[in-house]
């Protein structure tokens, strides 16, 4: 789901997914790692996002973010998939 936007984005910039230097923590690591994805240590895109998730959580949109709720979608999938 979340595959797609960033794509488009990407594209949009005139980057491919390979050029871009994930930010990340220990969690999102191994997966980077293991799709072949460039990342560094922790900079100003992850104390950044950490900014935006903590707005989140008190229901602040700062501007410029682009939101995205996937609960509907992933619930419809699962509850799809139980059938």
């Amino acid at each position: 789901m979340i595959q797609e936007p960033i794509k488009e984005f990407i594209q949009r910039h005139h980057y491919d997914i390979h050029d871009i230097v994930f930010q990340c923590d220990g969690d999102s690591r191994e997966f980077l790692k293991t799709v072949g994805l460039k990342y560094s240590q922790k900079g100003n895109a992850y104390v950044l996002s950490d900014i935006v998730a903590w707005a989140n959580n008190r229901k602040i949109e700062p501007n410029g973010v682009i939101s995205t709720d996937f609960a509907a979608e992933i619930k419809e999938q699962a509850q799809s998939n139980m059938k």
